[in-house]
Formats: structure tokens, sequence, C-alpha cells
């Protein structure tokens, strides 16, 4: 059993405080609080909890558990801006014990960052200091993220003169720091000419960027290569056409287009294998990410490429507003070479990437569709490598209506159900099932309802049995169980858990507080 009751102190017009004590029947009481502050150019919020004896007795934790969350963000001055933002616990199975839902509970890293930036015309400067309290003990410390100590980032971006060429540039300086793997200092210098020419019937830009990044890493343990570097100049030239007809969407009046894309890319080969990857991934392949100059996030790698993309997209507006009610989009990217940088496995050696398709709908005013798949004709069996299906029901009044499946080879296979339906003024129910049809069992099941009591109060509660992501192979962990209830008082507060806000995390449109 637990019991909160929150103290609320209005002690200013702009900053409050509230204490709560929240007494558990088997480990004791814990204190938290929470001060708030807002002023003209900035405002703070910290919190904090701590339980003094902990009752129930663990060789992972000690008696005394506690946290405390910092966050603040100011304007110093014209385009001047500061944010901090931290978050610390005394032990890694404090979010398993004292917090709720499956989003806290399944935290893995706590940030700390503190950012200051500036924007100044066309210019943003941006100086970082970020790292992390790793609160999973069963991850690898080899997979935990690196620490930026500090980051500096520059970036320009202007038209020269009357010229019609747009200049883009982009400077970084970062010291990753790591507790177990390689360390190391990050200089990347990416300058960019491009020539957009837009006519209402189409668009072609030629497009030059230099791509430099230099590395100064930790000598004992890469005695041999400290210093690499890379430089990769890439060219690519996007066009498009956009045709358009009278036509109708259900008895309406609408407009179809039909929107052919072509996009050439060139960048030559540059040896980046002694490289560290500090912050770079493959980038997942989408319709929007065939037309990329990078296939890699992050500045570790840049793709060599000889290559051109071909898209088509057709859309239906409707002729009175604009709102695009339809969207179909396919397209491949075609290789003329093998592409040789890698982050790890061997050189990709296929003639075209997977033929990637997406479409989206618009029925009614609350109706929403969206349906992507990615085809690999290279696989042996199924050729369908990934894949996802959404309908989206919304209305004003909150009826919710969500219904995704998710699929992608060999790793998911999801089903994730959801609805909030108010049947009255005063009743409401909520409820999410979601299956793996992969590992074959459930992964998250929630019941609740909402009941309001006129203009002065409401009771929400809901029970939900879930597994958490990284543990739904693991056929032998359990399911977690557990009920949740909130009284809300109008002008007073509310008393219990916060059960809107583990509906709005769980139930997708779900507001909070509505």
């Amino acid at each position: 059993m637990e019991l909160q009751l929150p103290y609320y102190f209005n002690l200013a017009p702009n900053y409050d405080a509230t204490l709560t004590p929240r007494w558990m029947s088997e480990r004791g009481l814990m204190l938290g609080g929470e001060f708030r502050y807002l002023g003209e150019h900035q405002k703070a919020e910290i919190s904090g909890e701590i339980l003094p004896d902990d009752r129930v007795e663990s060789t992972n934790h000690g008696d005394e558990r506690r946290a405390l969350r910092f966050h603040h963000t100011s304007r110093l001055a014209a385009g001047l801006t500061t944010r901090i933002d931290t978050s610390s616990v005394s032990d890694n199975d404090y979010l398993d014990d004292f917090g709720t839902g499956l989003a806290i509970t399944s935290t893995r890293h706590l940030e700390r960052v503190g950012e200051i930036v500036y924007r100044r015309a066309n210019w943003q400067l941006l100086g970082r200091l970020q790292e992390f309290q790793t609160v999973d003990d069963g991850l690898s410390t080899n997979l935990y993220p690196y620490q930026r100590l500090p980051q500096l980032l520059a970036t320009y971006s202007n038209e020269l003169g009357n010229s019609g060429l747009d200049l883009d540039l982009s400077t970084e300086y970062t010291d990753f720091q790591h507790d177990t793997l390689i360390n190391g200092e990050r200089f990347t210098l990416r300058p960019a000419l491009s020539l957009p020419l837009s006519r209402s019937w189409g668009h072609l830009t030629p497009r030059l960027s230099l791509n430099y990044a230099t590395y100064r890493l930790d000598e004992e343990r890469v005695p041999d290569a400290p210093r690499p570097d890379y430089f990769v100049p890439a060219f690519s030239l996007d066009s498009g056409l956009v045709f358009e007809r009278d036509s109708s969407w259900f008895g309406s009046g609408a407009i179809q287009t039909l929107e052919p894309r072509l996009y050439y890319l060139y960048a030559p080969y540059d040896e980046q294998s002694d490289i560290p990857d500090f912050d770079t991934a493959d980038l997942t392949l989408s319709y929007a990410n065939l037309f990329k100059e990078n296939r890699f996030s992050g500045s570790d790698r840049f793709g060599d490429a000889k290559q051109f993309a071909l898209g088509i997209t057709s859309r239906w507006l409707q002729s009175d507003s604009g709102l695009e009610r339809f969207r179909a989009s396919i397209g491949q990217i075609y290789y003329l070479q093998d592409r040789e940088v890698q982050l790890t496995g061997p050189i990709e050696e296929t003639s075209s990437s997977s033929l990637v398709a997406e479409l989206s709908t618009r029925v009614g005013s609350y109706w929403r569709g969206l349906l992507t798949l990615r085809r690999d004709s290279n696989l042996d069996e199924k050729q369908i490598e990934a894949g996802r299906l959404g309908i989206h029901y919304r209305t004003p009044e909150q009826h919710l209506i969500n219904l995704d499946y998710n699929y992608s080879r060999n790793s998911i296979e999801d089903l994730d159900f959801s609805f909030n339906w108010p049947f009255s003024h005063r009743f409401t129910l909520t409820g999410k099932w979601k299956y793996s049809y992969l590992y074959e069992r459930k992964m998250n099941r929630i019941l609740g309802f909402e009941y309001g009591g006129g203009c002065c109060w409401k009771l929400r509660a809901y029970y939900q049995r879930d597994v958490a992501e990284e543990d739904v192979k693991d056929l032998s962990i359990e399911e977690d169980r557990r009920f949740m209830l909130q009284l809300e008082l109008k002008g007073l507060g509310n008393v219990g858990s916060r059960v809107d806000t583990t509906f709005e995390e769980y139930i997708y449109g779900y507001q909070a507080g509505q």
C-alpha cells in the first residue's frame, strides 16, 4: 500500500513549493519536495526525494535512497539563452523501485547537460557539457554513451549577395570521454555551396560540399594512428517536376499532383576504418532519406557514393483549403559502384537499395492512416524488410482510437491497439493492448476509467500489466502489475499517482488535463 499527501505553499506570485510525504507500507516514509521559480528572463524547477531508511534490504543499494532533479532556462540577452537539465539517483534500482510508468522505469541513462546558445542573424553558436548516469546493471560498459566535455558548434547560412548562391557552413569541436572505450577529440569543418533554382512547376538544385574531420585520439589505445582524418568532397544534383490536374476527393473538388524526383550523388572514397564511432549510426532508409547526402548520421563517417535516387509522389489536395487528403510516394536508390565506407560489416555490393513506399491519408476531419513498406529484392525468403500500418481516429472531445502494426525483419512484429472514449461528460473508458507476434507474448495491457463528479472532482484509476521492451524476448521475466488511483480536487490539486500523465504516455493523442 502507498499513500501520498502533497502540501502546497504559495510563497509568492512567481515562486512556490510543494512538500509530499509518501508512505509505503513495505519501505517506510519518503519525503519529496519541489520548488519552482519564474522570473522575467528565467525559470527553474528543482525537485528531490529522500527515503532515510529503506526497510527492504538489498545488496544492490544502501538504506538511504534519494533522487535529485534540476531544470533551469534563462534568456541572458537578445539571442542568448542557457539551459541546465540534470538528474541523479542514489543507486541503479531507484527508478525500478520508485518510478511510475514504463518510460521512467525503462530509462537506462539519466542525462546531465548544460548549454549556452547564441543566435544572431545567420549565425548560431552552441556550447554544451553533457554526461550521463547509467542505471542499468545489465548493460555492458561498452554500450554506455560518450560524454561530451565540451561540445562547441557553429553554423552559418546565408545567400551570397544577389548571386542566388546559398552558403552553408558548420564547424564543430568535441572532446569525447568514456570509461572503457577510446577517448578522443574531433574537429569538423563542412562548407557547402548550392544554387537552388525553384519554380512552381519544379526545381533544380546543384550542391557542392567539402567534408573534413580530424581527430586526436588516446595514444595509449591507438599508438599507430592517433591522428586519423578524412576529406570527402560531395556533389549532388536534386531535380524534380510538379504536374497538376483537376480531380475530386469523395465528391469534393481536388487537385491531383504527380511529382517525379531524380537525385544524383557523387562522393569519392576516403579510408575511415581507423576512426572510432563516437556518435554515428546508419540512417534508417525512408523515402526522405533516399535524397540525403550522407547515409550516416553523426560525423565519424562520410559515405562514398556514385548513385542516383528515383522517386515519385502523388498528392490529392482539397481545392478550397489546400488541405492534403492523400499522399503516396515510392522510390529507390540505384548504385553505380560498391559502398566501401561502413560502420561495421563488409563492403555493400548490391546494385540497388530496398524499394521504399509510403502512403498517408486523411479521411474526414478525424480519421488518419499511414502505411510504410521497405522491400528488399536481395533477400532470399520474405522480401518485406520492414513496414508499419497505422490507423488513428481523434476528435476534439478526446475520442481516440489507435491501431498500429509494426514489423522489422527478425526483430519486431507488434500489434498495438489503444482507445480513449468519453461516454458522457462524466464517464470515460481507456484501454491499451500490445502483443508481440515475434515472441508470442503480451507486452502491455491497460484498462482504466475516469469519473467526474460535477464541477469539483474527478476520480481516475487503471490496472496495468506490462513487460519492458528490452525484456520481451526473455520469457522467464514475468509481467509487472500495478494499480493506480488518482483523486483530483479542482482548485486544490490531486492526491495519488498521476494517472492522466500515464495515459498520455501510453495512449497516442491523449492530452493530460483535458
